[in-house]
């Protein structure tokens, strides 16, 4: 038979027999899936006795969300190995995998300490006026924020492409992220070193607007450099010949706001010029001292002194962060991650938990004793960095 009615015939085949045989391919792949899954369980359990804290890590959270799949293999391996450690460990993915089941997932998880408030321009020179930002203070070893290459003093500014303004503060990332569930992606915005420097107009003739007018510059948005605000623009002093040399401004600043005011992306160049000249004025600067970290309230009319914030030097990056489980070591401590729900039902669920744990997994209470053998049962500090 011809090639071409061999494919005539296949192609004609009915509707009912092409959509069994697509079943039965999705339902062989499926099973296949399954069943590398399983193969992978003994490998992870074996990993829970690493002295490796990523390699334990990185196991127990594979097999927290292969689910009750897991508890078979788990059972054996709790009554089989004479090492307290490992026994605790299996005895925590055991735990998430009940929560899961009688609460739902657990929280996402990105791994920074902060500050606690949103922190604005009057507390770091770097947050765009009328901007809010994060002051990361601690970075959680084995988070998503360690993964990502997050650091301790990067200011977050913004997530998603949402800049934290006065309005949308930027405290509010932290409740986003924690309504997600794990594997979430998101895009994190942050500036990472540099100072932020205030030139406030002053009686004396220091600095005024006009002093920069010999300035060579151009506009940069956020696409071009990332330390600019994502929807605005910035000023590029690229070559600052000529300025007096009392004005404290230098080749390769970044004027982030005018008159306490954001650069527009559209006309910032024409805005410059016109502040330069005295043709446009924002609401200005109320305050004398630049060290002086408060806005006195004034009248919606009043104006202030003028006034140019500089960013300079660092560094601005869009970060793409997958969000995580919590790590094990913060979640053991909580007797398991954090998920939605009032406390008394996770209250109650940990109870019944203990009770279904003594029943199915300890009836010979081995969990409650360390064994003879293992007089360490846990692992020293080490390099590869253990709890």
């Amino acid at each position: 038979m011809p090639k071409l009615s061999l494919i005539l015939m296949m192609t004609a085949l009915p509707a009912w027999q092409q959509a069994s045989g697509q079943a039965s391919g999705r339902a062989s792949g499926a099973d296949s899936a399954q069943a590398k899954r399983a193969a992978e369980v003994p490998e992870l359990i074996q990993a829970l006795s690493s002295r490796e804290a990523h390699q334990r890590d990185h196991a127990m959270t594979l097999l927290m969300e292969m689910g009750q799949e897991c508890y078979g293999p788990l059972r054996e391996a709790f009554n089989s190995t004479p090492f307290y450690d490992v026994r605790r460990r299996i005895r925590q993915v055991a735990l998430e995998i009940y929560l899961t089941e009688h609460l739902g997932p657990p929280r996402a998880f990105l791994g920074i300490s902060h500050k606690g408030q949103s922190v604005t321009e009057g507390m770091d020179g770097r947050v765009p006026a009328g901007g809010t930002a994060l002051f990361i203070t601690d970075v959680f070893k084995l988070s998503s924020a360690q993964r990502c290459g997050l650091q301790n003093g990067d200011l977050v500014v913004a997530l998603n492409g949402k800049a934290g303004t006065l309005e949308n503060q930027a405290i509010e990332f932290t409740r986003w992220i924690g309504e997600q569930a794990p594997g979430m992606k998101c895009e994190i915005s942050i500036i990472r070193g540099g100072q932020g420097i205030k030139l406030i107009e002053a009686e004396n003739g220091v600095f005024r607007p006009n002093a920069l007018e010999p300035a060579k510059f151009r506009v940069l948005t956020h696409e071009q450099d990332a330390r600019v605000q994502q929807g605005g623009a910035a000023i590029l002093l690229e070559r600052v010949r000529g300025v007096p040399i009392d004005v404290p401004v230098k080749d390769g600043d970044l004027i982030v706001a005018l008159d306490e005011e954001p650069i527009p992306a559209t006309g910032a160049a024409e805005m410059f010029e016109k502040w330069i000249k005295g043709k446009w004025r924002g609401r200005g600067t109320f305050v004398r001292n630049p060290n002086i970290r408060m806005m006195i309230p004034q009248a919606p009319e009043a104006k202030g002194m003028q006034s140019a914030q500089i960013l300079r030097g660092g560094q601005g990056l869009d970060i793409p962060v997958v969000l995580g489980r919590w790590p094990t070591y913060l979640s053991d401590q909580r007797q398991g991650a954090v998920r939605a729900g009032n406390p008394g039902q996770r209250e109650q669920v940990i109870e019944t938990f203990g009770a279904w744990w003594r029943e199915t997994f300890d009836p010979d209470h081995k969990f409650s004793e360390r064994a003879d053998d293992d007089p360490d049962w846990q692992w020293q500090v080490d390099r590869g960095g253990s709890f």
